[in-house]
């Protein structure tokens, strides 16, 4: 191998010196064909004619999007297990990874477009693969894609309900449903029905339902064991909100939203506190209100003795007896007033 030096002047060569002469870096291409770029708003610019744009889209011309949450699985896996699903035959397809999940198909016909893009879903694994028609500037990280599929499991439903059409008709109250499980259709067990449901996670999504059903009607419990991470500030399926980089921007770059972040941050400490201040000061009431018998009935005298009253252990934590002994009127009265300490 050739050293990257010139020897004569023990002077490092640069990668473009390096390969003068060698035809394969070479374009074809005459670059005086080429348009030339300008400058706006001080800023090198270039306008792609309309011929080029046009040669580039018909590349893509047969391409669909799809997207799948990768989290976990491998995206070599997703290409095999998709190959082995349409069957295309060898080169008719390719897989070009880009952000945010989502990957062109780019395809070498209409035949094999419409195969892959037909009505019933493709899965990998138990994900859906979502599919839609490629178009020019497409930009993955401007895509909201708040949906995702997810096994919804409905514990304890009765089995009369274990029907396709009753389980689809139940599923819908939580979104789109796909497919009923076939292990729930077969009977292979009792515990929960289970059904893949494309399901919107910007409404809240329910945890009970309820149902009627033969005269009754009752609460049905839902379950979605693996309900995927989404941000609200992005509205994306893929990452939580906790973790998303555009929010921790958006907040670092605003002092209102910091400001207001730590105002409440300490309102909701200085309720917490004014909560834990009010439980312990019951404690401490409850704590008097027994301790207290003893103690009282020690000090009844010292406390006549001082302004006539005597306190006595009430019947309850938050009470005490206050008993008035009116000796002006030289009988022997007592009156019992309840007063409630706050």
């Amino acid at each position: 191998m050739e050293e990257p030096y010139d020897s004569s002047h023990m002077k490092m060569l640069t990668f473009a010196e390096m390969v003068v002469g060698k035809k394969f870096f070479r374009t074809t291409i005459d670059l005086k064909t080429l348009p030339k770029p300008t400058v706006e708003e001080g800023k090198p610019a270039l306008v792609i004619p309309d011929a080029l744009f046009r040669k580039g889209c018909e590349i893509w011309q047969y391409s669909l999007i799809g997207r799948l949450d990768f989290k976990d699985i491998n995206f070599g896996d997703v290409k095999k297990s998709l190959e082995e699903q349409w069957m295309l035959g060898v080169g008719k397809v390719k897989f070009v990874p880009m952000s945010k999940g989502f990957f062109i198909i780019k395809l070498s016909s209409l035949e094999d477009k419409m195969k892959v893009n037909r009505k019933e879903p493709w899965f990998f694994q138990q994900q859906v693969l979502k599919l839609q028609e490629w178009f020019p500037s497409f930009d993955p990280t401007k895509q909201k894609t708040s949906h995702a599929t997810v096994w919804a499991k409905f514990p304890g439903l009765p089995v009369e309900l274990w029907t396709e059409e009753s389980l689809l008709a139940i599923a819908q109250t939580l979104g789109t449903p796909i497919v009923v499980d076939s292990k729930t259709l077969n009977h292979d067990y009792g515990y929960f029905a289970s059904v893949l449901i494309d399901i919107n996670f910007v409404e809240s999504v329910a945890t009970e339902i309820i149902l009627t059903s033969g005269g009754r009607k009752f609460p049905q419990v839902v379950e979605n064991p693996k309900k995927p991470s989404y941000c609200k500030h992005c509205s994306i399926i893929g990452h939580a909100y906790e973790d998303c980089k555009n929010a921790r921007k958006v907040f670092n770059k605003d002092p209102k939203k910091q400001s207001n972040t730590q105002v409440n941050i300490g309102q909701h400490g200085k309720k917490r506190n004014q909560e834990q201040q009010a439980k312990e000061l019951n404690k401490q009431q409850q704590q008097k209100g027994v301790a207290g018998t003893s103690s009282n009935r020690e000090d009844t005298t010292a406390n006549e003795k001082q302004n006539g009253s005597i306190i006595l252990p009430a019947p309850h934590a938050n009470h005490a007896i206050v008993v008035n002994r009116l000796e002006s009127t030289g009988a022997n009265v007592v009156n019992l007033l309840w007063v409630l300490v706050r």
